[in-house]
């Protein structure tokens, strides 16, 4: 389980560490159902071989790992507990996946809870991995995604390196890369499997 129990995130026991010197936030948008079961729960149910999005995690560590075999539980658990992971919304979204977007009001109600993650994640990620397209443009564009005053956006490219930055009020921005949401089969096409090569090989010339 991650380093804290009592937490809404999971936190890998090895977080600190890194993957391969790099610490990394993976980055989901919400859950669905009548609860928002926590994150760390999924991950550990997922480790287990018991969680309901197993395919899910499954594809993501195959994405990371550039892997075809499916993981045993001992590969899961070195996996995870090199990574932090969390939801952005902290309520459930909807009942169902595909419901649509999530109200302005649930995206406002997740950032301080977002920004207390980023500062009490020790050291601070090097990287953010966003789960999905229609969670990175929301932290782009969404209005309920801004914070601060003069008002600041969440989510803003960096043209200089090519690349996204969360914004918070803790620190400097942190880079920040999206993929194809791993639910999807087509996380795994050539199109998105180079993705996150090139954006930890970056990291690693930055950090």
């Amino acid at each position: 389980m991650g380093e804290d129990p009592q937490s809404w995130e999971w936190i890998g026991r090895n977080y600190a560490t890194g993957w391969n010197g790099t610490r990394l936030l993976v980055l989901g948008e919400s859950s669905y159902g009548a609860e928002a079961p926590p994150p760390r729960f999924l991950v550990e149910n997922h480790i287990q071989g018991t969680g309901r999005w197993r395919s899910t995690y499954t594809r993501f560590e195959k994405l990371l790992e550039r892997c075809e075999g499916n993981p045993t539980e001992e590969q899961r658990r070195a996996f995870w507990n090199r990574l932090a992971f969390t939801n952005f919304l902290n309520r459930p979204a909807a009942l169902r996946p595909r419901s649509g977007r999530p109200p302005t009001e649930l995206w406002a109600k997740a950032m301080p809870d977002f920004h207390s993650l980023l500062g009490r994640l020790t050291p601070r990620p090097d990287g953010i991995i966003v789960w999905g397209l229609r969670l990175w443009y929301s932290l782009e564009r969404e209005p309920g995604c801004r914070w601060g005053s003069p008002s600041c956006q969440s989510l803003q490219w960096d043209p200089v390196r090519g690349r996204g930055q969360i914004h918070w009020p803790g620190g400097p921005p942190i880079p920040a890369v999206a993929i194809a949401h791993p639910s999807s089969p087509v996380a795994l096409n050539q199109k998105w499997a180079g993705v996150l090569p090139t954006f930890l090989v970056g990291l690693q010339y930055s950090v």
